[in-house]
């Protein structure tokens, strides 16, 4: 496969249920429009695929990347075979949801309509749908080929370095071990702050979230593509649009990025970027993103929002900033920093600003839990690892010939992250498929059912809380529910 047909079936999966989300949602004098510019902006995707390009991955490489997938899949918790963290008892209600009942979705018990990124679901739903049946395997064959997606973007910038792929999923979260380590000797409570402030690694995020990190993978991968290799950011416009109905924060970060690259090249590199075969790349994904923007800005409640320092005392949300924020941030830039002197592919100013865009978002509460927090750094540390990773396989291949060195290293390395989430392979471990049909006396945590409840709403109210809930209610008369809605 070469990049451009990767870049094609990638920019398909993220297409498709904004296609499906457009043919549900909306009245049809919408729908069709939105449904048609879409195919047509797809169509233009395959013109302009050079099917004859250089082969980036053979078959082994494919070999590798279906099982690494696959794996990922299982360990995330879709379809019960691996640990099912909470948050599972919305994505499970949220899937029965879509395959039982009419789209749009509408909560009757509040007698408002959802407002809710679906679109991870939406594939996986209208085939279960279709058959009658809610189907555990289309969702599950559905996230590993996203999985697939995402990482073969990912593998090829890191230098297709399998043992680096592994690290990518675990990198972050080093703030953890100086937490834990501070909570056993010293009197400090760094475990008490009332909510979301930390840098967790992928694999954390997956458990929790495949829904976002999946889109993001591929988004991401495309963007660094597409603006360090073609150097044409801003072909990457129109997939990055097509992820607000997967994930809104990760893909609200995404077009921050992306600001910063349009305005650099607008004012400081003075580059053409009205010229028309640009302006189009631009323009008419951005007019056809307008009805999912206006639908997602649909909310009745406005989440909780401001400075953490607002919500809690300045100095308990400094000392936490410190050691689950800053602690992760010094570790990676330093890194970033060191690996420069081998390979300066990625300019300083992207590095910089990147890690300046964390500092301030991290900085501000939005949602109940912290919601921004939690899933915008799914972006950051995507960019972040695909920069470290990058360096060190320059490294790599510069000192192929010393293999104990390197045996050495990444086998100390690979101890580490995992100590560092021992926790939850514990967890992993007495609660998966296997476990509870061997030894269902191990398992902490029942296999959460798919229609266990009748809505979204009501998951999230009970093993969440009604305010969190309430953040996925659309208003009634919104501009939605009066012109677009079907």
């Amino acid at each position: 496969m070469n990049v451009a047909l990767l870049r094609l079936i990638s920019i398909a999966y993220l297409l498709i249920p904004n296609i499906i989300f457009a043919v549900g949602w909306y009245k049809w004098q919408l729908s069709v429009p939105v449904s048609i510019g879409l195919l047509y902006l797809l169509f233009l995707e395959i013109k302009q695929t050079k099917f004859g390009d250089k082969i980036i991955f053979e078959w082994k490489d494919y070999v590798f990347l279906i099982v690494f997938s696959l794996l990922w899949t299982i360990m995330c918790g879709i379809g019960g075979l691996g640990y099912e963290t909470n948050d599972y008892w919305a994505h499970n209600a949220r899937y029965n949801d879509l395959y039982q009942n009419a789209w749009p979705i509408y909560f009757p018990q509040k007698g408002r309509f959802a407002c809710y990124y679906f679109g991870f679901f939406l594939v996986p739903a209208l085939f279960s749908k279709m058959f009658n049946e809610l189907s555990i395997s289309v969702l599950f064959l559905w996230t590993t080929l996203g999985y697939v997606l995402g990482l073969s973007w990912i593998y090829r910038m890191i230098g297709k370095s399998r043992w680096l792929l592994f690290i990518f999923i675990f990198m972050g979260w080093f703030g953890h071990p100086i937490a834990v380590i501070l909570s056993r000797t010293t009197t400090l409570n760094v475990h008490s702050f009332p909510f979301f402030l930390d840098i967790w690694s992928l694999f954390l995020q997956s458990s929790n979230v495949p829904n976002q990190v999946i889109p993001i993978l591929i988004a991401s991968g495309i963007f660094l593509h597409d603006s360090f290799v073609k150097k044409c950011f801003h072909a990457s416009f129109f997939p990055i649009t097509l992820c607000f109905i997967w994930a809104i924060f990760p893909s609200v970060v995404l077009v921050l990025i992306f600001a910063l690259f349009f305005f650099r090249a607008l004012v400081i590199e003075k580059n053409n970027l009205f010229a028309p075969s640009s302006l189009f790349q631009l323009i008419i994904p951005g007019i056809l993103f307008i009805p999912n923007f206006i639908y997602l800005l649909s909310s009745d409640s406005i989440p909780i929002s401001g400075f953490i320092w607002n919500f809690e005392s300045f100095p308990k949300t400094i000392l936490h900033l410190s050691i689950t924020v800053w602690a992760t941030l010094l570790i990676m830039y330093s890194l970033t920093l060191y690996l420069r002197k081998f390979d300066d592919f990625y300019p300083l100013w992207f590095i910089n600003s990147v890690y300046i865009l964390i500092i301030i978002s991290t900085c501000f509460r939005m949602g109940v839990m912290n919601d921004w927090t939690s899933r915008s750094t799914i972006t950051y540390i995507i960019l972040m690892s695909v920069i470290v990773l990058r360096g060190i396989s320059v490294i790599m291949n510069g000192h192929s010939n010393n293999r104990f060195k390197i045996f050495s290293i990444q086998a100390l390395t690979i101890i580490f992250l995992l100590t560092n989430h021992a926790q939850f392979f514990t967890y992993l471990s007495r609660n998966n498929y296997i476990t509870r049909k061997i030894s269902p006396e191990l398992s902490t945590s029942p296999k959460i059912p798919f229609d266990y409840y009748t809505s979204t709403y009501e998951a999230v109210k009970e093993h969440c809380s009604e305010l969190e809930a309430n953040q996925y209610l659309g208003k009634a008369k919104s501009l939605y529910e009066v012109y677009l809605a079907k």
